[in-house]
């Protein structure tokens, strides 16, 4: 190689400092913003558990979606009378801003209005623990069917990015302080 090659490969490298930084700039928030999820999943944990359910195997009872740290973490908790709460703790392209969504399984509560008061509860017990919604409770009638087949959900191969943009909201968006 000559000097003028390396003198050329020296100011390409320069050029890709920016870029290089930004990359990096990206990977720290990504690696936060998911142990954030991973702060807010353990008082999901704890607030489900004086609720009554049960995490029954942390290895395979919570995950990211696809097996990556960058998407949505989600965990599933069952209660003495089998019924299943799957909660879904995804990036909402803002950094800092996730949502959470609670999904139940249940032969429990088959209406609409035992649901929502169920969501409810969880989310006031979330509250008292420091979890703070960033807009009002939505509860949609029926919980997300992919979330049941827990298997897809540690397959999914989407992948989240985080921006400076404020991404759409379907779920109750949880802002952790501090972090």
């Amino acid at each position: 190689m000559t000097l003028e090659e390396l003198q050329e490969i020296n100011r390409q490298l320069e050029r890709q400092k920016p870029v290089l930084s930004q990359i990096l700039e990206q990977a720290q928030l990504a690696i936060v913003n998911s142990q954030l999820r991973l702060e807010i999943a353990d008082r999901v944990v704890k607030t489900l558990s004086a609720l009554g359910y049960t995490l029954m195997d942390a290895e395979a009872d919570a995950t990211y979606e696809g097996n990556d740290y960058r998407n949505a973490y989600a965990l599933k908790m069952k209660n003495l009378a089998g019924d299943e709460v799957v909660m879904v703790i995804a990036p909402q392209g803002e950094f800092g801003l996730n949502s959470l969504s609670i999904n139940t399984f249940s032969q429990t509560f088959l209406d609409e209005t035992a649901t929502h008061q169920n969501a409810q509860a969880i989310f006031t017990a979330l509250e008292a623990e420091g979890v703070r919604a960033a807009g009002p409770l939505e509860c949609y009638p029926q919980a997300r069917q992919e979330y049941q087949h827990w298997q897809q959900l540690q397959q999914k191969p989407e992948k989240q990015q985080i921006t400076t943009e404020k991404a759409p909201q379907e779920t109750n968006p949880l802002a952790e302080p501090g972090i």
